[in-house]
This record gives structure tokens, sequence and C-alpha cells, in this order.
């Protein structure tokens, strides 16, 4: 039977010879990913301490608060709905033929620089 190691993106940029930079870069990402809570946990405490906020320094009650948090989240959902499709009209746009053509030559006239220059 054939044991695997367990590698991951750090172990492979801390064992290879790659510049202090890369290696100082894979350190921190892997304590980030490590011991920092997802995103979403932080909007949940900070949604909870603006609420907190917002009845001690306001004459809101907690339900008014709700309603307003309601409020402004309705909006934003009619904001991301929009954006979301504007991202699948454009995905759709780009897989046409024409549009493929127009990007095929944009980019065979781009592979006569080096990148980053």
């Amino acid at each position: 039977m054939i044991k695997f190691k367990k590698y991951s993106v750090y172990n492979f940029i801390i064992h290879t010879k790659n510049c202090m930079l890369e290696r100082t870069g894979a350190k921190l990402s892997h304590l980030c990913e490590r011991y920092l809570p997802d995103p979403f946990v932080f909007a949940i405490i900070l949604t909870f301490f603006t609420l907190g906020l917002g009845c001690i320094f306001t004459d809101n009650h907690v339900f008014q608060m709700i309603e307003y948090w309601n409020q402004g989240f309705l909006s934003l959902l009619a904001f991301a709905m929009q954006m979301c499709l504007i991202l699948v009209t454009g995905y759709a746009l780009a897989l046409t033929a024409p549009i493929q053509k127009s990007i095929g030559l944009l980019s065979k006239n781009s592979s006569k620089y080096s990148p980053g220059s």
C-alpha cells in the first residue's frame, strides 16, 4: 500500500528555493488561513455590534432597528442582482463566436511582448 504525504501550498513553497518574499507571504497566508475566522463570522459580529450601538445611542427599539436593517438589505439585494445579471450576460456574450474571434485576435498581438514589460 502506498502512503502519501500530506502536502500543502505552504509546505511546497517553504521547502523549495524561492525568494524570501514568497516564503514570507506563504507563512503569513498559512497563519491567516489557520487562525482567522471566515469573513462571514466578522459580518455577523459587526451586524450585532451595530445593532447594539444603534439601540444604545438612538431612541429606536430592537424591532425598529431590525426593520431598518431589512430595508437596507433589500436595497443591497437589488443591486447584487443587477451585478449578477451583468456577470451572467457578459459571460454569455464572451462565449459567442464573434467575441471569441476578436479576443483571439487581440491575444495574438499581445504574445509578442514578454510578461511584465
